[in-house]
C-alpha cells in the first residue's frame, strides 16, 4: 500500500446533497451517501445515542493508521493524520475531498487550544507543539532534563490554559516513530500550562501506567479520563479548579479485552454531552456511561484508533479505523473542543446560519477576516434584536477594530440568503 494523496468522489450533486443533508432539509438531489461506500452497522447500542439504522460511510480510505482526528468549525474541516505515512490529511465537509501533506512528524493527537490554533502530538520529535506560527511553539519536550517518550494523545483545559497529555512509548517503535532507546523510563501523564512552554508537570505517578494512552474530559471539566492500553483499563482523576492538578484517581472501567493490539485495544476515547464515554476497544467502539456501566458496544470493520465529533451540530462521529476513517450520525451531540462556539443555548438554525452554508459571501467574509462569534447564545441575542453597537460594546469592551470587521461579516451577508439558512432569523431590511 502506497504513501500519497487521496480524494473522495465529490461534485455539485453531492455538494448540494451533503448541504441539505447536514442542514436538515429534505434532499433536492441524490444524496452523498449514495456515492460513498456505505455499509450497515452492527452493535448494541442504545437508541437515544445511535440509530443502528443508520450508515456507517467510508470518508477517507486507502491509508495505513488513521489517527488524532479533531474537528475545525471554522473551515468545516476535519484533519486527521496517518502516522505511519507521516502526513496530515484534511477532510471538507463542504465537498467530502481530502487532501494531505508530509512530513507531519509522525504527529498523533490533536486538539485546539481556546486561540483556535492546534495543540498537537508528535512523535518523532517527543515533543507537544502549538500551531500558533511558524515554526510552532514546543510546549513541551523534556521532563526533569530528560526527553518525554513520545507524547500520543493531550486535551486542552479551557478555563485552566492547560493541556494534559498522556506519553507512551509507542513513538519509539518502528513504524509509529523512529526506533531508539526511552531515557525517561517511565511512561506518564502530564500537563503544562499553554502560556508557559516547558513547564512539564508529572500529574501521576511514575509506575502507575504500562502505556497511558486516550485521554478526555467530562464535559465539565472537572474530571479526566485516562486509558491504559495493556491493562485494557480506564482511570478517572478529579481536576483541582485552581492548580489544575489531578488527584483522587479511581478506577472507571475493565477488562476492555486483553490488551492486545491484534485483538483491539483502548486508544482513542471522548465523551459526549452526556457524560458517556466512546472509548476504542475490541469490536470497534465501546459506550460506557459516567456511572462506569456498559451501555453499548458498536462493531466497526477495522481496528479503530480514534473517534472526533464533527459537523455543523457537532452529531457526525468520525472514526480513525487503520486504514480508513469511517462517519456515523448519532443522536447524541459531542463536545465542542473550541471554547468560542460552544453549544450554549443550542439553535439549530442559528448554527446553521453561522456555518453559512448557502451564502458564499458570508462564509468567504468569515474565512477572511478569521471571526467567530464568542458563543451560540450571543448570537442569538443579537438574531432577537440586540443592537449591533450594545451587542459589540458588550462582547468586545470596546475594540472598535473588532467591532467594525465582524459588522462587516454581517453587512455582506444577503437578507434572502440568511433566510434561506434560517428562516426565523428577523434581519431588518
Amino acid at each position: 500500500m502506497m504513501c500519497s494523496s487521496f480524494r473522495l468522489k465529490s461534485g455539485s450533486d453531492d455538494l448540494d446533497a451533503t448541504r441539505d443533508m447536514l442542514m436538515g432539509r429534505a434532499s433536492t438531489s441524490s444524496s452523498p451517501m449514495d456515492r460513498l461506500a456505505t455499509q450497515n452497522l452492527a452493535g448494541e447500542v442504545p437508541s437515544s445515542l445511535l440509530s443502528l439504522s443508520q450508515p456507517l460511510v467510508t470518508v477517507s480510505t486507502d491509508h495505513k493508521f488513521t489517527e488524532g482526528p479533531i474537528y475545525l468549525h471554522m473551515n468545516n474541516e476535519l484533519h486527521f493524520s496517518d502516522i505511519v505515512c507521516d502526513t496530515r490529511s484534511i477532510l471538507s465537509l463542504a465537498t467530502w475531498t481530502v487532501t494531505s501533506s508530509t512530513p507531519n512528524n509522525r504527529g498523533n493527537g490533536m486538539t485546539l487550544a481556546p486561540s483556535g490554533s492546534l495543540v498537537v502530538c508528535e512523535h518523532t520529535t517527543s515533543s507537544l507543539i502549538l500551531e500558533d506560527k511558524n515554526p510552532p511553539t514546543v510546549l513541551a519536550s523534556h521532563f526533569q532534563g530528560k526527553e518525554l517518550n513520545s507524547p500520543n494523545d493531550v486535551v486542552v483545559h479551557k478555563t485552566l490554559n492547560r493541556a494534559y497529555f498522556s506519553d507512551p512509548t509507542y513513538g519509539r517503535m518502528p513504524g509509529f516513530g523512529i526506533e531508539r532507546d526511552a531515557p525517561l523510563g517511565f511512561q506518564g501523564v502530564f500537563s503544562v500550562a499553554l502560556d508557559n512552554p516547558g513547564t512539564v508537570r508529572l500529574e501521576c505517578e511514575k509506575e502507575k501506567y504500562g502505556q497511558p494512552n486516550g485521554v478526555c474530559f467530562s464535559p465539565d471539566g472537572k474530571q479526566l479520563y485516562v486509558n491504559d492500553s495493556p491493562n485494557a483499563s480506564i482511570d478517572v482523576y478529579d481536576v483541582n479548579e485552581t492548580t489544575g492538578a489531578l488527584n483522587n484517581c479511581k478506577r472507571f472501567f475493565s477488562e476492555i479485552g486483553s490488551g492486545k493490539f491484534e485483538d483491539g485495544i483502548v486508544d482513542g476515547m471522548k465523551c459526549d454531552e452526556q457524560g458517556n464515554v466512546w472509548v476504542t476497544g475490541p469490536g470497534g467502539i465501546w459506550i460506557i456511561g459516567s456511572d462506569g456501566v456498559l451501555r453499548g458496544k458498536l462493531d466497526i470493520p477495522e481496528h479503530v484508533g480514534n473517534l472526533a465529533w464533527g459537523g455543523p451540530e457537532m452529531n457526525l462521529l468520525f472514526i480513525c479505523a487503520s486504514t480508513s476513517v469511517y462517519m456515523l450520525q448519532t443522536e447524541v451531540h459531542g463536545e465542542c473542543t473550541n471554547e468560542m462556539i460552544k453549544r450554549v443555548e443550542p439553535c439549530p438554525l442559528c448554527r446553521k446560519l453561522i456555518l453559512g452554508f448557502d451564502c458564499g459571501k458570508w462564509q468567504s467574509s468569515i474565512s477572511e477576516h478569521g471571526l467567530w462569534p464568542t458563543s451560540l447564545k450571543n448570537l442569538r441575542e443579537l438574531a432577537s434584536g440586540e443592537g449591533f453597537n450594545e451587542y459589540f460594546q458588550k462582547q468586545f469592551n470596546g475594540n472598535e477594530e473588532a467591532y467594525l470587521r465582524w459588522k462587516e461579516v454581517f453587512d455582506v451577508l444577503e437578507v434572502e440568503n440568511a433566510r434561506d439558512v434560517c428562516p426565523d432569523l428577523p434581519l431588518e431590511q
